[in-house]
C-alpha cells in the first residue's frame, strides 16, 4: 500500500491530454499512442477503484469464511473476488466518457482518420450540421457501451442487485 498507492493515486490525476506530447514521443502518433494514452489515463482509476474496493471488504467475512475452512484461494475468489467485480464493473462504466475523451482528442490532433479528426476537419469548415452527428453516435457509442456493462454486471453479478453498493 505504502509503495504503490501514492505514484498510482498521482498518476490518475494527470490531465492525459496534456501529456500528448509524451505520448507522441515514446509511441509515435499510430495506433500505439491511442492505446497508450487510453491505458495510462483509465488503467491508474481502475486500480484505486480496486484498492478501494479490496480494503473496504470487512474483516469479519474474511474471518468467517477462514473459520467455516476455505483456504485462502477460495476466500480469494468466493469473498474478495465476488465483492471488487460489480465496483470494477461500475468504474469501468466510469471511465468510459474519459476513453472516448482521450481518444478524440488525439484524433483530433494528429489523427488522419477518426471521429476526432472528422470533427475537427468539419469545424474548420463550419460544417456544424456534419458535427452534430457525429456527436450524437458518440453518446450514442457510449450508451450502448454503459448499457452492455450494466447487462453484463447483472449476468455476472447477481448478488448485486441495482449495481455495486
Amino acid at each position: 500500500e505504502a509503495f504503490l498507492h501514492p505514484p498510482i493515486s498521482m498518476l490518475a490525476k494527470v490531465p492525459q491530454t496534456a501529456a500528448l506530447a509524451v505520448y507522441f514521443v515514446f509511441f509515435g502518433t499510430g495506433m500505439e499512442m491511442y492505446v497508450a494514452m487510453i491505458s495510462f489515463g483509465i488503467i491508474p482509476a481502475l486500480a484505486v477503484t480496486v484498492y478501494l474496493a479490496i480494503k473496504d471488504i470487512p474483516s469479519e467475512m474474511l474471518d468467517k469464511a477462514y473459520t467455516l475452512g476455505a483456504s485462502a484461494f477460495e476466500v480469494a475468489i468466493e469473498v474478495v473476488f465476488k465483492l471488487v467485480l460489480p465496483k470494477f464493473i461500475d468504474a469501468v462504466r466510469l471511465g468510459i466518457g474519459p476513453a472516448i475523451v482521450f481518444l478524440i482528442a488525439a484524433e483530433m490532433v494528429v489523427g488522419d482518420v477518426g471521429f476526432g479528426y472528422r470533427i475537427r476537419l468539419q469545424f474548420k469548415l463550419t460544417n456544424m450540421n456534419v458535427v452534430y452527428p457525429y456527436l450524437a453516435i458518440l453518446a450514442g457509442f457510449g450508451f450502448l457501451l454503459d448499457y452492455g456493462l450494466r447487462a453484463l454486471q447483472a449476468k455476472v453479478c447477481p448478488w448485486c442487485q441495482n449495481g455495486a453498493k
